[in-house]
């Protein structure tokens, strides 16, 4: 775990575990860079930046981690330019000054291993794919490859080994996406209302057909009923298209088929509940018989 301090008053709290070497804080420092970008809090980015350590704060930490014998332990360097960075060229020279100042560290004689350049990476939401405060004039693998090449080129030139970047572009990873919170005022539900006592005298025989299907439910024929629900369903609205069918007994249809379900449904679960407690039974009796 790498602890980031993104101000001078927290960097002296840090010692040494005696007796464990490879159980040690492992450090992290935020950084103030020289260098500005337009986008978001661009008021803010630069020497004027709220969080991280200026030049002078830094070499300051490194004296203070040498003299706890400590400066190994650093490993991870953080900085931040902004918000909706719109601008390649900015990003790069951000990434230009923290390598050199990642470098400096190292000759110092902090291990090193995590560069981080915060956020920035920029959302075209405008489409224009300019260098337009809504826009940017980049494309995700270009702000990869600078960000890349930037930070490899001065470990190549003073012989430092590559490091792993880390980055935290929150608003590129969920600017797309959208969630919408609201109370449920109600909801729907399929319910089945209760059934007259005694049908018409003229119910059209299709309803009269899925009627005797709620009748005749039991155990031993609730695939036969569950076939024949659905058939008659569909016949009793195909006939209501072609207007041979009241709206009422369209009505009286649907209602009776939908009996029909939770019925067949509480049967499945009285043959389930039947069939468990016969095997328990059978197997009990098998236990009994080897014993």
């Amino acid at each position: 775990m790498l602890f980031c301090h993104r101000n001078a008053g927290r960097t002296d709290t840090h010692s040494r575990t005696p007796g464990n070497p490879e159980y040690q804080p492992l450090p992290g420092i935020r950084i103030k860079l020289s260098s500005t970008a337009g986008g978001h809090w661009t008021e803010s980015c630069g020497d004027k930046s709220i969080f991280g350590l200026n030049i002078n704060q830094l070499a300051d930490v490194v004296d203070k981690l040498k003299e706890k014998d400590m400066i190994d332990c650093l490993q991870l360097l953080h900085y931040h330019i902004g918000s909706q960075v719109p601008d390649i060229r900015d990003i790069r020279s951000a990434a230009l000054e923290a390598s050199q100042v990642y470098s400096g560290l190292m000759k110092e004689g902090a291990k090193m291993g995590y560069p981080d350049p915060g956020g920035g990476l920029a959302v075209d939401y405008d489409g224009s794919h300019t260098n337009y405060m809504h826009s940017r004039n980049y494309t995700l693998d270009e702000y990869c490859s600078d960000v890349v090449e930037t930070i490899m080129t001065t470990p190549d030139n003073n012989e430092i080994r590559h490091p792993t970047i880390i980055t935290e572009s929150g608003r590129a990873t969920v600017a797309y996406y959208s969630v919408l919170l609201f109370n449920i005022p109600d909801v729907s539900q399929f319910q089945a209302l209760p059934l007259p006592e005694n049908l018409p005298e003229d119910t059209p025989e299709l309803i009269l057909n899925i009627s005797d299907v709620l009748k005749s439910i039991n155990v031993r024929n609730i695939q036969e009923c569950y076939n024949d629900a659905p058939y008659y369903r569909d016949e009793i609205r195909q006939r209501f298209r072609h207007g041979d069918i009241t709206l009422r007994d369209r009505s009286l249809g649907e209602m009776i088929f939908r009996h029909i379900i939770r019925r067949i449904l509480g049967e499945s679960k009285k043959d389930r509940r039947t069939y468990a407690a016969g095997h328990c039974g059978r197997h009990h009796l098998r236990l009994r018989r080897k014993n």
